[in-house]
């Protein structure tokens, strides 16, 4: 395999990642300029992934053609498949949004465009139910796991009951 070869195949660096810095970088367009702080952070963080991450020379030029050609972002969006880039899209968009010091209205109309695109399908309240019953459950945990007046069998029957009254919901704190 050639040193060429080799610099065109990075595992680590999927389409969906690759997409998901395409599609952040449809957000520096968004206000209609790409502003100097903006572009030298992108370029400082592709950089970085050229050099350490796999990002490939290829998709590297591809990311800095994109700082001058305007793409468009839930076309990028489409093809990021992997959850936890979909999941980051928004977030390094909103970074991004804010980098030079002020929210334009179409970075926030992008915004919400790519929030409901990347949360499409999905019911947020019952996930927003589940990560607060996730929460209580790990305090509760923590709470047992300090609570010096628990006794210590030796064998971990109390750790066990407890597990089971939270799995059932039973909050032992209360």
């Amino acid at each position: 395999m050639t040193a060429n070869t080799q610099n065109t195949m990075q595992p680590s660096f999927s389409i969906s990642k690759l997409y998901m810095w395409r599609c952040i970088v449809t957000m520096a367009h968004a206000d209609g300029l790409i502003h100097e702080t903006e572009r030298s952070h992108l370029i400082n963080i592709f950089d970085k992934m050229r050099a350490k991450a796999g990002l490939s020379q290829d998709n590297y030029i591809l990311l800095i053609s994109d700082l001058s050609n305007p793409q468009d972002a839930l076309e990028m969006l489409k093809h990021v498949n992997e959850p936890k880039y979909r999941a980051q899209v928004v977030y390094f968009a909103r970074l991004l949004a804010y980098k030079d010091g002020h929210l334009h209205p179409t970075e926030q109309e992008l915004l919400e465009k790519l929030h409901a695109s990347v949360t499409d399908g999905l019911n947020i309240d019952e996930i927003r139910r589940e990560v607060q019953k996730n929460i209580a459950q790990e305090l509760t945990l923590q709470e047992i796991a300090t609570d010096s007046k628990r006794p210590d069998d030796g064998i971990g029957l109390y750790k066990l009951i407890d597990a089971l009254c939270l799995h059932f919901g039973i909050d032992l704190m209360d």
